[in-house]
């Protein structure tokens, strides 16, 4: 069923053979994700419990939370990064080098 909507959607989009536009759903849906985990902190922060590294290392009693929200930030900016097709650049630059790239 599921896969059943997303080759409808895939189709919709532009064409099921064309999977250059699967980079814009996947990028929106990890927007979607990242901008969930910044709203919704308090309920992760409940159901899949305190991060012990966040709460010693982040300077505030609140450190998961801001962790929660940073790691919300990092998935919306690499997706906005894979949707501008800058990704595969940024990573080359970054690591490039330890690879002889």
């Amino acid at each position: 069923m599921v896969a059943l909507s997303v080759a409808a959607l895939v189709a919709a989009v532009g064409g099921a053979g064309n999977l250059f536009d699967m980079k814009y759903i996947i990028g929106v849906l990890a927007i979607v994700l990242g901008t969930v985990l910044i709203i919704k902190t308090e309920w992760f922060v409940q159901n899949f419990g305190p991060s012990a590294w966040a709460e010693e290392h982040m300077g505030t009693s609140g450190g998961s939370r801001l962790l929660y929200k940073l790691i919300g930030l990092a998935i919306i900016f690499i997706a906005m990064l894979g949707i501008t097709g800058m990704l595969g650049n940024v990573i080359l630059g970054t690591f490039g080098k330890l690879f002889g790239l």
